[in-house]
């Protein structure tokens, strides 16, 4: 389940938040700037009398920069309680998905036990059909208790195909959960 989509989503959000939080956080630090410049610079001394230098210069120096913020420290603690939103929202939506999972294999597992006791039953059924069958012939039973095994049967054969419909139901329902929304279905 680690694959479905809303847990991805929900996931990218909460790494999203946590950068959004990291940014948010580096704002509010001071900077220290370093300042590098080189250059060649020739002056025509007709235009300039004053500054008649020709040739190479460099420059350097440090900035230091401190934000002075009174909201600094709610920004950032705003920024953090949206991040540990997100990763609570991620860690439901990963309880939850997990959960559903949990629970359509807890329905396969509850349909396959359905179809394998409808199965025993049904070789029951052809025993009893043959013996109410002998009885009918005989006159000890009715026709109308071996139409009604009959029917039972046939019912418990339809049982079988609904619980294997179900069971498709199911992992449609689970294949569902792990794709896209926009994405083909196969």
């Amino acid at each position: 389940m680690e694959e479905g989509w809303n847990i991805r989503y929900n996931q990218a959000l909460s790494e999203s938040m946590a950068q959004q939080f990291g940014q948010i956080k580096s704002s509010y630090l001071p900077k220290l700037t370093l300042i590098a410049d080189t250059g060649l610079q020739r002056l025509d001394v007709h235009e300039l009398p004053a500054n008649n230098y020709s040739g190479n210069y460099y420059d350097a120096g440090l900035q230091l920069s401190i934000p002075l913020t009174y909201n600094g420290s709610a920004a950032t603690q705003e920024a953090q309680a949206a991040y540990l939103k997100q990763q609570a929202l991620s860690a439901d939506t990963k309880r939850q998905s997990e959960a559903l999972y949990e629970q359509s294999l807890a329905h396969i597992d509850s349909y396959r036990r359905t179809i394998s006791i409808t199965e025993e039953n049904l070789r029951s059924y052809g025993t009893l059909i043959d013996a109410t069958k002998a009885a009918v012939d005989a006159g000890y039973k009715a026709g109308y208790d071996l139409q009604t095994l009959q029917n039972t049967r046939s019912i418990e054969k339809l049982e079988i195909k609904i619980n294997e419909l179900n069971i498709q139901i199911e992992l449609a329902s689970l294949y569902s959960m792990m794709r896209h929304p926009q994405e083909k279905p196969l």
